[in-house]
């Protein structure tokens, strides 16, 4: 649904550009925790996920940009002994897991996102979670999904 502010599966900032600006926001509180949840083809472990969670900028936020401490605080509950890269775009966090043994399937991680003063409290309407890249020590996995959940 391009235009609805959020970057959602198949949308690209240049098929989209709407879904990929930064809008206004005053944040506010309190803090609302959603989670991403990860999900591979049957048979197939991942070592390696990298997903994107679009966000309405205008109705939720993250304080900082980048990989700013601030930032990596709000992602939570990451997967045991893994490497994890975590990129603020301000209108969609970009995170990267890589870990030796297969990740599992279910919570990826947990984000601590600001509402937005004057807006709605955020629901799950305003994410959307895309898998950028899925991988095993073979290659790319093919059919690698996720979602955002209370």
């Amino acid at each position: 649904m391009c235009g609805n502010h959020i970057i959602e599966p198949g949308e690209t900032c240049t098929n989209c550009s709407t879904d990929c600006q930064i809008l206004t926001c005053n944040p506010g509180t309190p803090v609302h925790t959603f989670s991403v949840n990860f999900d591979r083809p049957a048979g197939n472990d991942v070592n390696t996920a990298t997903v994107l969670v679009g966000y309405r900028s205008d109705h939720t936020s993250i304080p900082g940009s980048g990989n700013a401490s601030s930032v990596t605080a709000r992602v939570k509950n990451r997967p045991s002994n893994a490497i994890v890269s975590i990129n603020d775009l301000d209108y969609a966090l970009r995170v990267l897991i890589s870990r030796s043994s297969p990740i599992p399937p279910g919570r990826l991680f947990t984000v601590d996102f600001d509402p937005c003063t004057g807006k709605p409290t955020p629901t799950l309407a305003d994410f959307a979670c895309t898998v950028l890249e899925c991988l095993n020590g073979f290659g790319s996995v093919d059919g690698c999904t996720c979602n955002v959940g209370p």
